[in-house]
């Protein structure tokens, strides 16, 4: 069995038909692509977070899960990291009378401490580091996050460029508060770059991004 199988049933605890929307003839989504695992944060490794994030989303017939906000949350970076990952994923979209439909669903997903060593080790799998074989990659376009009035601090992310130097946000290594975070989140997935290259060949690379809140 693969790791990532060996993630997914851990760290997805549970899907529910959200309410409002539940009926004897329902069944909630489930996820079958399982790209990227939900990550801690540096604050909450610390404090030794460990508990459930609810994310409730709109998953498509397409697969893919929009509108997504927290509505059970840890805080301490988690639940910015809880909507990181589910993202990424990809479901078998729920089912009325056995015909797939559009619904609303809650998504539990478990930090555990247990876990994360497995978690970090899928993640750093994604890309290499920048080192001295590997030309960096520069930034060509790099929007600034919008004013928030009162807001200060650096919301630091933990960023896979892709080959073409599109960036893939893997989590926030350290937060800020959960509204400055997704900000900072939604701003650095604007930016774009040139790809790093290692013997002249674009290739993805890791690195910490940091995005900074002067208002």
């Amino acid at each position: 069995m693969s790791p990532v199988a060996d993630v997914a049933p851990t760290a997805v605890r549970d899907i529910r038909v959200a309410t409002g929307a539940a009926g004897s003839a329902t069944t909630p989504p489930d996820v079958i692509e399982y790209t990227t695992p939900p990550l801690y944060s540096d604050e909450a490794r610390l404090r030794g977070v460990e508990g459930v994030v609810v994310v409730r989303a709109e998953v498509g017939l397409d697969g893919r899960a929009t509108s997504e906000r927290v509505i059970e949350g840890l805080g301490h970076g988690l639940d910015q990291n809880a909507l990181v990952a589910l993202r990424h994923w990809r479901f078998r979209p729920g089912t009325l009378n056995g015909v797939p439909v559009a619904m609303a669903a809650d998504v539990h997903i478990e930090f555990s401490l247990r876990q994360e060593r497995l978690n970090e080790w899928i993640a750093n799998d994604m890309a290499t580091q920048v080192g001295p074989d590997v030309s960096p990659p520069r930034a060509v376009v790099a929007p600034r996050p919008p004013d928030v009035p009162g807001a200060r601090g650096t919301v630091a992310l933990d960023v896979v460029l892709l080959e073409d130097g599109t960036p893939r946000i893997v989590r926030v290594l350290g937060s800020v508060s959960p509204e400055l975070d997704d900000v900072a989140v939604r701003t650095f997935e604007r930016w774009r770059f040139s790809p790093a290259t290692k013997n002249g060949a674009p290739v993805k690379v890791r690195l910490t991004a940091e995005v900074r809140f002067d208002g």
